[in-house]
């Protein structure tokens, strides 16, 4: 029967013999399981009731401090997507620490009102109803809106749960709705494909789930809308009396900066400001803010305690950082917590476990009886741990063995928000993680699911995480005859190979894809139904990694497959298979260019965009980012065939495109704006638009040499492909010095890169060197631009043997340098070298 406490709404409905029960109020922390029932708790979150204490928990977004504004729009689309008459569907939102992701959850759960059944779900929740109740019984009695935050933590329980929620759940049934928010998440790799795309007939099932083929990113306010919210923080935080919302400067650099688009860190800087001055915020960064805010967190905390006891001052802000490494602790984990820390760190002085845990209970306080809280907001909570625990890794290890998973997720946030900043400490701790001896198969996939797949800097950590994977499931298939663990296998193996290949390890990449196809073209004889989507998938990753190693005609053969069952698949069902077929085409598009069959590369390319340009107008979060790259395709193809005011077009569109999206996700989306960025500086320069030209090449070659720097063997090879592009822009302009020194730090890459893997690098070697004798001769220094030039020829020549329509257009530039250098040096052509070429040509020629 329904009852109502305070301001939280409770209910619990019970439908059948040992049916679900849905329970709303205010304690989300169990289940409680008996012999008619399960119980599974929603909370609202909604604590906006309550004033909350002290300055971090004001940021906390279930207390509904601050309105949630600028998110009217992604408001109307969620409760649209309520009221769709599908019975069961799923999204996702992700977004950066900060955007506001979970008030805009709590926010929904609160516009939902009484006629929805609406909340967050705790981790322990869905795990316990899982295990305990048969899913065929499971029911619910009207509309049920579930939010699982951190979704990727739980992406193995939550594709298990779903698929038990898709063969239970009838179409008269009431609504479910499952929203999913975490930090990242994308077809690439990591928690969505763990969830969405591990291969095989279930597969197919939870594409029906799906409203959107991947998740929609949050982005940052608009302008308008941080001056709203500025304008109302200033007036929460700071009362009528204060002049900050007159103040031009700090009006101007909450503008200007890239963390005022986050509402979170809006909300920190006007903090800091109404209470300690404009001037103490305007030089702060992200990581400034979180730490300005951890301190007064310390402070805080150590006013409860006497100062005269020492062990206790040391050790309370250390239970504190622990306690929120673990994501919260409940009253028998915090006792182990608080004894083996307290006889790690000596502070034998400290006092009793069980007074220190009243202390902690005081100092982070909990809705559930017998738990401790992290310290919130997350970006506040992991610069604390960051403080506290600096260097220690065997105290993160000790987490871990008490918490699990839920230690490494964290540590892999700290890693997300804190490495760029200098702090190196989360990836010690993640390292030291994985290396215990003790750590689970399951442990270890949902550290991978954690780790965000485009993030340059844990890419390395994932691909170690998903070799000592592939290791354990080949044991445990050859000693035990699993072969239900071998789609398992094939999902790893594509992930390793991506990310082999990002770190320019590409013969171990191409190894990988290629085991990875022979598993599912197996899968697919036997089950096609359920296993050729993901042997597209494979193809198309076996294809790319072919055509890093020069290895074109078969990367095609790949390519052209893939193609083809897509577009059997997309005509069956074109909402869940479209995008796929847009991400076949445009790959298929480029393997083609590189062949010399311009025209049917053209017409790929135009299909993808056609395609994503649709996808993109419906869901501009979700589809915006490949949108950009085929575009980026495009207007290379349209230039490559003399359509050059096209091709500006297109490579306009994708830069603009590509510079908000690294605004709001550098470490995922700047690789890609420099490569739009060098596609429209050709597209300039063809147009004679070459002072602007000259900008873009400039910003693509500052970018890739900050990520070659971080990342030699991923990056190495764009970065000198934007030198040659500098160089020759450079050489129109007239700066011919500039330019030699641009084409020489590009050949000495290219030799380094060409000399470990010949067929993959000396085609654009031989291009380097073919520029810098063109540099070489326009400073007189012709007899070195003819060592060039004959070299470059060389370099070439066995690949346009080879390949001559997809190389024809390279070698004739270099034979035309080659003989006019000869010329102008007066010194006969190598003959052997070149007469072979000139017959290649006349086959061509005889060919059309």
């Amino acid at each position: 029967m329904p009852e109502t406490s305070g301001n939280h709404r409770q209910q619990a409905h019970v439908v059948g013999n040992q049916a679900i029960i849905i329970q709303v109020g205010r304690d989300a922390r169990d289940i409680i399981v008996d012999a008619h029932a399960s119980e599974l708790w929603l909370n609202p979150r909604d604590q906006s009731h309550e004033a909350p204490t002290g300055e971090a928990r004001r940021l906390i977004p279930y207390y509904r401090f601050l309105d949630c504004i600028g998110r009217d729009d992604w408001l109307q689309r969620l409760e649209d997507w309520l009221q769709d008459p599908l019975p069961l569907s799923v999204r996702a939102i992700i977004g950066s620490g900060g955007r506001g992701k979970t008030r805009l959850a709590v926010e929904l759960c609160r516009k939902a009102g009484d006629a929805w059944h609406a909340g967050f779900v705790s981790d322990d929740a869905l795990k316990r109803l899982y295990d305990h109740q048969d899913p065929a019984m499971w029911r619910w009695p009207g509309p049920t809106l579930i939010v699982v935050d951190y979704a990727a933590r739980q992406a193995d329980l939550l594709r298990r749960w779903l698929l038990a929620l898709k063969a239970s759940h009838g179409n008269n049934a009431p609504r479910l709705r499952i929203l999913l928010l975490e930090r990242h998440g994308n077809t690439g790799g990591g928690w969505w494909n763990t969830l969405f795309h591990q291969g095989g007939y279930d597969d197919e099932l939870l594409a029906d789930v799906l409203a959107l083929p991947e998740p929609e990113e949050l982005p940052p306010l608009a302008p308008t809308h941080r001056h709203q919210l500025f304008t109302h923080a200033v007036r929460k935080y700071g009362g009528s009396g204060t002049t900050l919302e007159a103040n031009p400067l700090f009006r101007q650099r909450l503008q200007a900066t890239d963390w005022a688009g986050d509402p979170l860190y809006l909300a920190m800087a006007v903090q800091v400001a109404v209470a300690e001055g404009v001037e103490s915020v305007l030089s702060l960064n992200r990581t400034g803010l979180a730490f300005r805010f951890a301190k007064r967190e310390q402070g805080r905390a150590l006013k409860l305690i006497d100062h005269e006891n020492k062990d206790v001052a040391h050790l309370l802000p250390h239970l504190m950082a622990m306690a929120t490494l673990c994501q919260g602790l409940d009253r028998t984990q915090l006792m182990t917590v608080i004894k083996n820390e307290k006889e790690a760190l000596e502070c034998d002085d400290a006092g009793s476990p069980r007074s220190l845990a009243d202390l902690l209970s005081e100092v982070l306080p909990s809705d559930t009886i017998d738990r401790v809280d992290p310290i919130r907001p997350d970006m506040i909570g992991e610069a604390f741990i960051l403080q506290e625990l600096k260097q220690s890794s065997e105290s993160v290890q000790r987490a871990f063995r008490v918490a699990g998973t839920s230690v490494a997720t964290t540590v892999i946030r700290c890693a997300q928000d804190f490495v760029r900043a200098g702090y190196k400490q989360p990836l010690a701790w993640l390292d030291g993680l994985v290396a215990q001896p003790d750590v689970s198969m399951e442990d270890l996939l949902d550290i991978a699911n954690a780790l965000p797949p485009s993030s340059v800097a844990l890419m390395e950590h994932a691909t170690q995480i998903y070799a000592e994977m592939e290791s354990r499931l080949r044991r445990d298939i050859s000693t035990q005859g699993t072969p239900q663990k071998i789609p398992l296998l094939a999902h790893i193996l594509n992930n390793l190979a991506v990310y082999a290949s990002t770190l320019g390890r590409r013969e171990e990449a191409l190894l990988k894809a290629q085991e990875a196809v022979a598993i599912r073209r197996e899968l697919a004889a036997d089950r096609p139904d359920a296993f050729r989507p993901d042997l597209a998938m494979s193809l198309n990753n076996l294809a790319n990694r072919l055509s890093e190693l020069g290895r074109r005609e078969e990367a095609l053969l790949m390519a052209q497959e893939a193609v083809a069952i897509r577009r059997e698949l997309a005509a069956a069902r074109p909402d869940a298979f479209r995008p796929d077929l847009a991400l076949s085409l445009n790959n298929l598009a480029k393997f083609l260019s590189e062949l010399g069959r311009r025209e049917e590369a053209l017409l790929m390319a135009q299909e993808a965009v056609a395609i994503r340009k649709e996808l993109a107008a419906a869901r501009p979060d979700a589809f915006r980012p490949d949108l950009a790259r085929s575009l980026n395709n495009l207007a290379k193809f349209l230039s490559e065939l003399g359509r050059r005011e096209e091709a500006l077009l297109m490579a306009q569109e994708a830069v603009a495109i590509r510079r908000e999206l690294a605004a709001a996700r550098p470490d995922a989306f700047r690789p890609d704006l420099a490569l739009s960025l060098n596609n429209l500086a050709n597209s300039l320069s063809e147009l004679g638009r070459r002072e602007e030209a000259l900008l873009m090449a400039q910003e693509a070659v500052a970018i890739h040499r900050e990520l070659a720097a971080a990342r030699p063997d991923a990056f190495r090879p764009d970065l000198a492909s934007s030198l040659n592009n500098l160089a020759n822009i450079l050489s129109e302009l007239g700066r011919r010095e500039e330019a030699l020194l641009m084409a020489q730090e590009a050949v000495a890459i290219h030799r380094e890169l060409a000399a470990a893997r010949p067929d993959a690098f000396r085609p654009d070697l031989a291009l380097s060197l073919n520029n810098l004798a063109k540099f070489l001769s326009e400073l007189g220094r012709r007899e070195e631009a003819l060592l060039m030039a004959q070299e470059a020829v060389a370099s070439l020549g066995p690949y346009f043997h080879k390949n001559p329509l997809g190389f024809r257009t390279w070698m004739a530039v270099m034979i035309r340098q080659y003989l006019s250098l000869c010329q102008l040096n007066q010194c006969e052509p190598n003959l052997e070298l070149i007469k072979p070429l000139l017959d290649d040509f006349e086959k061509i020629s005889d060919q059309k």
